[in-house]
């Protein structure tokens, strides 16, 4: 895989997976996010250990006081990167 397009992949997921630990309800919400990272077509886009988990909700619980301001900036970068990555598939045709 191209190294840019590697990059806009982690991005990805990773901003997913900030949003899971943040958006718990409604548990609807949630599962569809879940449901959604986990279809991704990257194998580092599966679930983590429990360990890891509960390692990722407590670092990102100490990124800042305003967990609801840092989701919607992590939904605006998701849509971004989503955006990016199909300008480049779009590119490759």
């Amino acid at each position: 895989m191209n190294p840019y397009t590697q990059a806009q992949s982690t991005a990805l997921i990773e901003g997913i997976r900030l949003l899971e630990v943040f958006i718990t309800a409604p548990l609807g919400l949630y599962s569809d996010i879940k449901m959604m990272r986990e279809s991704l077509p990257f194998p580092e886009s599966g679930d983590l250990t429990r360990e890891q988990s509960s390692e990722r909700r407590q670092a990102h619980a100490q990124l800042t006081d305003d967990h609801p301001a840092l989701a919607v900036r992590a939904i605006e970068s998701v849509r971004a990167t989503v955006g990016t990555l199909a300008a480049v598939r779009d590119s490759d045709s």
